[in-house]
């Protein structure tokens, strides 16, 4: 399944044990769940942390048009403390 192969190398667990994980209530999306979602639907997902500049990042969807691509801004709060 192409969609298997895309994406085999971002899931750290084997594929079954992830989608039962993320099946779970209560799992939020983690970067494989950004990627795909960007990719599908064509924007660029930026992402800025509670935990500094250095946490953002941005996840690119895949574009065959030479106009611009959406971007969707999300946030993430840390909950952890320094």
């Amino acid at each position: 399944m192409l969609a298997e192969c895309r994406y085999k190398g971002l899931c750290t667990p084997p594929r079954s044990k992830y989608t039962e994980r993320m099946k779970q209530s209560g799992t939020f999306g983690d970067h494989v769940t950004l990627q795909a979602a960007g990719q599908r639907f064509n924007v660029h997902i930026f992402v800025l942390s509670s935990r500094g500049q250095s946490y953002a990042w941005l996840v690119t969807g895949i574009s065959t048009d030479t106009g611009a691509v959406p971007t969707i801004l999300l946030g993430h709060t840390a909950h952890w403390s320094p």
